[in-house]
């Protein structure tokens, strides 16, 4: 899992991310070669219809289905390197949650069941029974509570700094996330890292830039708006029943780790990792750690399940 510092964080929390890899006509199969075991799977670009809204996704690899749900602002190109990880063992859809990237971005009032009701919607559309679910920040929070929704729809569950918990944002943090100023996003980046020395002048620009970009400005400030609300989210995961991870940096000032532990409480039989050094953006501040703990839960759960 690598990709430049600035650009991964503007990405997972934020804005687009790095450039397509392969690009295919909507509904395009893979081909065979891609199919066979040891070549790296390509990714492709499809689209599909959800209550009446163009939702984008990429598609890749091929076994276990895996659905990968990225952060606030964020889109699907932010998740490439799971998508690069996964897509050799598992069959991987990383969707635009609707009002992100590439999905329609109808002007609603957007809640965090708004991406519930899509999510569930989308797997309905391209045909997922049981698919594994992987959420980092706004996807964690939105793959627990749909979890908890349509428990016999979800095999594993793998939270990464998020859970179905209001989030607990005071109005500066609030106001740094749905930044409109460049002043705002330096503040978004100084929540986001560990390390402070990351969040720099440069940093700042090329996120305001991405967010601006994006098209996305308008969900993100109804969604943050929601969170403070508290509208749709719990307070009790442990109807959960899906072998659940949950990965989490021990300096997440977004996310505080002390949610991951009520989760970890709260859902019987997960597993809890959480890494030192390491705030909001865990891919990015602990990639190869975060490679090691999904390889070691995924391949025990499958060995569980057989």
């Amino acid at each position: 899992m690598r990709l430049a510092p600035a650009l991964l964080a503007a990405a997972i929390l934020f804005g687009p991310g790095a450039a397509v890899v392969a690009a295919a006509p909507d509904n395009a199969r893979p081909s065979a070669a891609s199919r066979r075991p040891g070549a790296t799977p390509r990714v492709d670009n499809r689209s599909a219809t959800v209550y009446g809204s163009k939702i984008h996704y990429l598609e890749s690899g091929y076994g276990q289905p895996i659905v990968l749900l990225h952060g606030l602002g964020g889109g699907a190109e932010t998740l490439r390197p799971l998508i690069a990880f996964l897509a050799p063992r598992h069959h991987v859809y990383a969707p635009d949650q609707i009002g992100f990237g590439g999905s329609d971005k109808p002007l609603i009032d957007y809640r965090i069941t708004t991406l519930v009701e899509f999510l569930h919607g989308f797997l309905d559309a391209v045909g997922v029974d049981r698919p594994d679910l992987l959420g980092v920040s706004l996807g964690a929070r939105v793959a627990s509570l749909y979890a908890l929704e349509h428990p016999k729809r979800v095999g594993r569950l793998v939270l990464v700094s998020g859970a179905g918990y209001r989030p607990d944002l005071d109005d500066e943090t609030a106001q740094a996330l749905a930044f409109a100023t460049l002043s705002d996003a330096k503040s978004a980046l100084l929540l986001a890292y560990d390390d402070d020395r990351r969040a720099t002048d440069a940093a700042a620009e090329r996120l305001f830039a991405a967010r601006m970009r994006s098209g996305s400005a308008f969900t993100v400030s109804r969604l943050v708006a929601s969170f403070q609300s508290g509208d749709g989210f719990t307070d009790d995961l442990s109807p959960i029943t899906a072998p659940t991870l949950i990965a989490w940096g021990r300096g997440d000032d977004i996310s505080p780790v002390s949610q991951g532990e009520k989760a970890h409480r709260q859902i019987k039989g997960s597993r809890l990792v959480v890494f030192d050094h390491c705030g909001h953006l865990v891919m990015e501040e602990a990639g190869k750690p975060l490679e090691e703990a999904l390889a070691s839960f995924l391949d025990a759960a499958t060995s569980a399940i057989r």
